[in-house]
């Protein structure tokens, strides 16, 4: 059997209806596209509201590290202010003795069985006047204690010369008379200046 369709609309509804449908389709595109528009530009705001965020927060950590290199400069010039110091005190005294420090070596090398009596110094020097005890009074020790007190005295820096000026004897004790001289330090030579000047 044979189905034959026939449509008994005139044509020009046909067509209406043709439009209409090529009409709602376009639009549901166009609201298709502007909805996929919208998204896209919500997401790219979010992605750059995000980016200024970070951005911010970095300017502010950038913000406080600057401000904490900057408080460590202070540091960083009394720093350098002390280390010149330093370089102009160490040239200062190159060569020099320094009699604090002498002295204490002195008491520690002492030994208990020697007594100085009187001491003075000079930059040459010191001169010391002393007594040793010799308890035991063997004349086959002789001066044993002042040659103990000689080589203690070797032991001071900066490396002095030790010398026995008098040594002399009376029953249970010794006097005695020496000397350290310290070794002239040689001066170091100043800086060459690379300028010429």
């Amino acid at each position: 059997m044979i189905k034959i369709h026939i449509n008994l609309l005139p044509r020009d509804i046909k067509d209406k209806q043709k439009t209409e449908k090529y009409v709602f389709l376009a639009i549901f595109g166009i609201v298709v596209f502007a909805v996929l528009l919208g998204g896209l530009y919500a997401y790219n705001t979010w992605r750059i509201r995000n980016a200024e965020n970070e951005v911010s927060m970095l300017k502010r950590q950038t913000a406080k590290m600057e401000a904490a290199i900057q408080s460590l400069k202070v540091y960083e010039q009394k720093l350098k202010e002390v280390q010149d110091k330093k370089a102009i005190l160490d040239k200062a005294i190159s060569g020099q003795i320094v009699w604090s420090k002498t002295l204490e070596e002195l008491m520690v090398v002492t030994p208990s069985d020697v007594s100085l009596v009187s001491l003075s110094g000079n930059s040459d020097g010191i001169t010391f006047n002393g007594q040793a005890l010799d308890i035991n009074d063997n004349p086959d020790l002789g001066h044993k204690p002042v040659a103990n007190w000689l080589t203690q005295l070797a032991k001071i820096h900066p490396e002095p010369e030790v010398w026995l000026t008098s040594s002399d004897k009376q029953a249970n004790v010794i006097n005695f008379v020496s000397t350290v001289k310290f070794k002239k330090m040689p001066m170091l030579p100043a800086p060459s200046n690379p300028s010429g000047k």
